[in-house]
This record gives C-alpha cells, structure tokens and sequence, in this order.
C-alpha cells in the first residue's frame, strides 16, 4: 500500500514544532501518509494556540484547518475544520480527544508496553501508592 502524500502548513504553535512531530506523536498516520512541511503551497494547515492563545485562519478556507493542542483550551470549531484536545466537553463529531500525555508517550517511542506497571505483578491492596499534582499558571493574552 503507498503512502499519500500530503504538504502541511502550520501556525501558531510551540517553539521548536516541526510537522515531522506529528508522525511521532500519531504513530498511526505514517500507516497511510507522508507529512511533507509547507509553508507556501499546504494542502492542510496545522494550528494551535500559541502565541497568546489565538486562533489562526487560513488565508483561504479552501485549505482545511485541524485545530491541536494540549493546552486547556477547547477548540472553537466554527474556526477549524477538525480538532484534537483533550477536552471532554466537545461533542462535535469532527472533534478527536487525544490526551496530550498519550501524544508526548507516543512522541517518545514508547508504547504502553513500556510502562512499568506491565510488567509487575500486583500487591495486596494499599501496598504502594503514587500522588503527582501539578499546576501550571497561565494568562490568557488580551
């Protein structure tokens, strides 16, 4: 089976995004296509909400919008054509939730083989525990 090739633009990302990340982060898109980076000529555009949490159109709308993130935000889908966030509010068919935790463990080439836990046998109830609470601050740009 041959790979299609698509070209993708992308806007308003994190520094250091490069659209050879998403077939890492999405394993099962180089099943069926090739990402090929275009700025000029993209037959897709790839957006998110940096910086200041903006969303991006494209100059034409001919040219569909999937909307990515990992941040907080619910997608706006009058502003894109498809999403993926890990918003479980979104009922939108043309929405996918992607944890961005799963994203990052697939971006790492790891698989859920992998985890630890795999691999060990489990204790009695209550023999271990683990308890990881983060926070990370941000203000929306006006």
């Amino acid at each position: 089976m041959s790979q299609r090739r698509i070209t993708v633009a992308h806007h308003t990302f994190w520094d250091g995004f490069h659209i050879e990340d998403m077939e890492r982060r999405f394993p099962m898109l180089s099943r069926k296509y090739t990402l090929v980076p275009d700025q000029e000529r993209p037959q897709l555009v790839m957006v998110s909400v940096f910086p200041g949490n903006r969303f991006y159109a494209p100059p034409t709308r001919d040219i569909p919008t999937v909307f990515l993130t990992g941040e907080d935000v619910a997608p706006d889908m009058t502003a894109c054509d498809f999403a993926i966030s890990f918003s479980r509010t979104v009922t939108d068919p043309r929405h996918r939730r992607g944890p961005n935790g799963v994203q990052r463990f697939h971006a790492a080439g790891l698989s859920p083989r992998d985890l630890p836990i795999a691999h060990q046998k489990r204790g009695e109830p209550g023999a271990r525990f683990c308890s990881v609470i983060h926070r990370n601050p941000a203000t929306a740009a006006a």
